[in-house]
């Protein structure tokens, strides 16, 4: 049974909490982060959170790309440009911790897979939208890259998460995909769009809760290549 753990939005106040945990349980996820979130923090400045995420890198940690903004409604340009940037400020982030970035950064989409409901990709290059579940995949395949989605998200970004309730779901979520001989992938945050800003503290320790269970159970984590 193999569980990756992966983190959205981030960076944020507690992507470096997140590290220390992981650290210490000698495991690895991937971080999607927003690039307005590396380069212009509410939280913090741009020197720290480029060191978070230098660290990332360095304690073997996966970077991944959630675009620049994190909009929803916007052009079929504005997305690509998004993407690129965002792509472009990972590959520089892997270069200042001397390690080759990937030959294909991973990308999750803001949101998910949804389907298609944005008015601005209005101009008819992918056909109507009623043809369509989520248009920017179309955009994703011209890019040549792929959408990794999870097997579980758990609303992790509500202000009112309890880390007790939210380690048992995962816990839950798990053992049901291991019956099936599948992989967990666990949609996480480590970060919650502005203007909330919450702390994501509950799913710092409902993570670490979640480590020592998956250990007792005999559970591998991901490793990137």
């Amino acid at each position: 049974m193999l569980i990756h753990l992966t983190f959205d939005d981030g960076p944020g106040p507690q992507t470096e909490p997140l590290l220390d945990i992981l650290y210490r349980a000698g495991v690895r996820a991937t971080f999607f982060i927003v690039g307005k979130n590396l380069r212009n923090p509410q939280w913090t400045n741009e020197a720290t959170t480029r060191a978070i995420l230098i660290r990332a890198i360095k304690n073997g940690h996966e970077l991944g790309n959630h675009t620049l903004s994190h909009r929803w409604e916007q052009s079929e340009r504005e997305f690509v440009q998004d993407v690129i940037e965002c792509d472009m400020l990972i590959a520089d982030l892997y270069n200042q911790a001397g390690i080759p970035p990937p030959s294909l950064i991973r990308f999750r989409l803001p949101y998910g897979v949804t389907r298609s409901s944005q008015t601005a990709f209005s101009n008819g290059l992918f056909g109507p939208p009623q043809t369509i579940i989520d248009m920017r995949m179309n955009i994703l395949a011209g890019l040549g890259k792929t959408h990794f989605h999870w097997t579980s998200g758990f609303d992790d970004w509500l202000p009112e998460t309890d880390s007790t309730i939210l380690c048992e779901r995962m816990v839950a979520h798990a053992m049901k995909i291991e019956k099936y001989g599948l992989s967990a992938v666990l949609d996480l945050h480590d970060f919650c769009e502005p203007p909330k800003l919450e702390s994501r503290a509950a799913t710092v320790d409902a993570v670490s809760k979640f480590l020592v269970e998956a250990r007792t159970r005999g559970w591998d984590f991901f490793q990137p290549a």
